[in-house]
């Protein structure tokens, strides 16, 4: 469900807009007034979403509905689980969550490089008469789209870092009898 598209509203639109187009409506769409119950709701909802300002910058940011609280311990939870058959799930989960850090630090750093570059080049897109310069608007609304990818980006690094603090509290003794030897030129390892 798209908020801005059942109240039929730009992402940029006021609180006063937004409540017109609310009102207007709901007015027409009640269903003493012969309007269908489920859009009404819909129409209730989307308002609830848009004129609330932290359901509103969830919704912005994560194109989520319901504004869900950061459980970073469901996180943890998550991937331990996935990683429980690892000789140390600990570690490996460590490691998973480095490589996630990583990754997406690279990304980040890729895209901040591709807006640079589509900035000192979209400056020079020119169109010859009168009437929207089609060509530079596909590049600024590229740059839009890389500019929220950095910041969920840059959020999923938050995620990362507050991970790794979790996790340097814990740590996970090896069982002894788990311990499979391994052969390399006739040495047995334990690994």
């Amino acid at each position: 469900m798209n908020p801005y598209h059942i109240l039929n509203v730009d992402k940029d639109s006021t609180q006063e807009e937004i409540k017109a187009a609310y009102q207007r409506l709901r007015s027409s769409s009640h269903p003493d007034r012969g309007g269908e119950a489920s859009m009404f709701d819909k129409i209730q909802k989307a308002y609830e979403i848009l004129s609330d300002s932290e359901r509103r910058k969830q919704f912005d940011l994560h194109g989520e509905t319901e504004f869900k609280p950061d459980n970073i311990h469901e996180e943890i939870g998550s991937l331990f689980l996935q990683c429980l058959n690892h000789s140390d799930p600990v570690k490996a989960v460590k490691e998973i969550n480095q490589m996630n850090r990583h990754r997406t630090q690279s990304q980040v750093a890729s895209l901040k490089q591709q807006i640079k570059g589509y900035k000192k080049k979209v400056s020079r897109i020119r169109k010859k008469g009168e009437g929207l310069n089609f060509l530079k608007e596909v590049v600024e609304i590229q740059i839009r789209n890389s500019q929220q990818a950095i910041k969920k980006g840059e959020e999923l690094i938050d995620l990362c870092n507050r991970i790794e603090a979790v996790l340097n509290d814990y740590s996970f003794d090896p069982d002894e009898s788990e311990q499979k030897p391994v052969f390399i030129t006739g040495l047995s390892i334990n690994y």
